[in-house]
């Protein structure tokens, strides 16, 4: 929601779809969730808990219960970009009647099955309907495939695409132009994307678990230039979501949008008035960041990292935005899960989005969320030292009880640190527990619980603490980086005074986010692990795993 330049500001700004964001962040507070007050309360009042205060571009809130300050944010703006994320699960193209002037014209087979009648099939097999108002014919493609003159190079350049392969080697091998080949990454972006939105629908529709355990991190994307005006790189972050038991892949958000032309929204952005307020939260465009917001803060993007430019092509959005919407994302879709887990990077933002998206449910004691810190630069032989290290302390811990399960012992080691923590009055982003249970992946854990509010199970706490894992998470990123060519880590070159060389990423950071998007389907749907099933199969969103050729001829119901 935009506020022209004549409009009373509200406190906050409005909510939005029922949502205020605007309130304290402290699971520990007497104000936890509670929204701050859109009416004046009186200048320097605070009488709604909360005391508001401007800094340059930002508006600030600090809750006078914990004292906590918190940036204000535009609830229209995180709604706009959770909405741009569920549209994944809209209908694909309608099959209708196509006669204008017909009474039954728009009105999809699928939700008027009593208009029309199956009427064979055309030459190619694609099914054919006729009908009842008017009495015409039409038909739907059964494959998405069956139109291209080379339907078998699309399973051979998905293929390709997943098993790291360059893009110019992608087009040699499979005797393509690059032009086709992009052309077969929006037809297989599509066509995977429906087959994702059509199993994982049944979550949307509330389809019920006990309980789920979430790990969640982050991941940094650099694409090159896209204009040989400026060359610097583009650097942009996706936020992903893991179920820690099967490993399914959740979701998965670039903050990219490739639909918005920057210019055109700078001149709507002015004619909007948001020049003429300098509180980003009011502003109509606070979800992305603009042309004259890089110029503006040109001084300080130079001190931070001067090789990153804008996209030159869409826009960028801003990280907190795109992370709260994925939580809030995220929300929507698992609202038939009865008690959740979620295991957090240390990402400041991460944390705040999690807690403000989940707030009623961590009030209501159905969510529990976790920081989780590793020493990810300890050598193989370091790690190998720190496990050893690590078994033999919980070793010698369990001689003083040598039965039972080791789960358990380790959550009740946690349960008893957690109440000594709380007992000798430790601030609660000072309350990390070391893992007795660490692994390779995750040498010299610590783990934090930020919802353990007074009056909660101590047995559930202390399993939380034990389950506490991004391994799930990790292993997506890894396969990822290991696996999508463009997607790769740069690399240091000697001879170039250690400049990263970023040489397969992609120009355009679109393609980039297709690619992501076509991978999170390929992890999730093809991939099987040692159990010889897929993360899907595992979640029971599916009861196969799906071979290249069914997923590029999948004809969505």
């Amino acid at each position: 929601m935009g506020y022209s330049s004549k409009s009373t500001f509200p406190r906050v700004p409005l909510p939005a779809d029922g949502l205020q964001l605007n309130a304290c962040r402290n699971p520990e507070c007497v104000n936890f969730g509670r929204p701050a007050s859109t009416t004046s309360v009186g200048r320097g009042s605070t009488s709604d808990g909360y005391r508001r205060l401007t800094a340059q571009d930002a508006l600030l809130l600090i809750c006078m219960a914990c004292k906590v300050t918190l940036q204000v944010v535009s609830n229209a703006a995180i709604v706009e970009e959770r909405d741009r994320y569920l549209k994944a699960f809209a209908p694909a193209g309608t099959v209708a009647c196509r006669n204008a002037s017909c009474s039954g014209f728009g009105q999809s087979v699928a939700e008027h099955p009593e208009q029309y009648q199956r009427f064979g099939t055309t030459s190619a097999g694609s099914a054919r309907f006729r009908c009842g108002g008017c009495g015409r014919t039409f038909s739907t493609s059964t494959s998405s495939t069956r139109r291209l003159r080379q339907p078998e190079n699309t399973v051979l350049v998905l293929r390709l695409l997943m098993n790291k392969s360059p893009m110019r080697r992608i087009c040699e091998v499979a005797d393509i132009s690059p032009r086709t080949l992009y052309q077969r990454i929006d037809l297989l972006h599509d066509q995977l994307g429906r087959l994702a939105a059509q199993h994982e629908r049944l979550l949307l529709d509330g389809k019920t678990f006990p309980r789920m355990h979430l790990a969640v991190d982050r991941q940094d994307h650099v694409f090159n230039w896209g204009s040989h005006l400026d060359r610097r790189t583009v650097a942009l972050r996706a936020i992903a979501s893991a179920e820690a038991r099967t490993g399914y892949v959740l979701a998965q958000h670039l903050n990219y949008d490739p639909d918005v032309d920057p210019w055109e929204a700078e001149i709507d952005a002015r004619a909007s008035g948001d020049r003429d307020q300098p509180q980003l939260a009011f502003h109509k465009w606070a979800r992305v960041r603009l042309p004259s917001q890089y110029a503006r803060n040109a001084d300080e993007l130079s001190r931070i990292d001067p090789s990153t430019a804008a996209p030159a092509r869409g826009v960028q959005v801003h990280e907190s935005y795109s992370m709260v919407a994925h939580f809030l994302f995220l929300e929507r879709l698992l609202r038939g899960v009865e008690k959740l887990q979620f295991s957090l990077d240390q990402e400041p933002l991460i944390r705040m989005a999690c807690l403000l998206s989940f707030a009623d449910r961590v009030r209501a004691g159905q969510v529990l969320a976790y920081l989780v810190r590793i020493d990810k630069d300890l050598t193989v032989e370091e790690r190998k030292a720190e496990l050893s290290r690590a078994a033999l302390a919980f070793e010698r811990a369990r001689q003083a009880a040598p039965d039972g399960d080791d789960f358990l012992f380790a959550a009740s080691h946690f349960r008893v640190e957690h109440e000594r923590l709380l007992a000798a009055g430790v601030p609660g982003r000072d309350r990390w527990i070391s893992h007795p249970l660490p692994s390779m992946n995750e040498p010299k854990k610590g783990v934090l619980c930020l919802t353990a509010a007074p009056g909660l199970d101590l047995d559930r706490l202390g399993r939380g603490y034990v389950r506490a894992s991004l391994n799930a998470i990790d292993r997506f990123f890894m396969q990822v980086r290991r696996r999508v060519s463009p997607l790769e880590r740069g690399i240091a070159t000697s001879s170039n005074s250690r400049r990263v060389w970023h040489g397969y990423s992609a120009y355009n950071p679109e393609v980039g986010m297709k690619l992501l998007s076509l991978f999170r389907t390929y992890y999730n749907y093809h991939l099987a692990g040692q159990d010889k099933k897929t993360p899907a199969q595992r979640l029971g969103l599916s009861d196969r795993a799906w071979t290249l050729e069914h997923m590029v001829n999948f004809a969505p119901r």
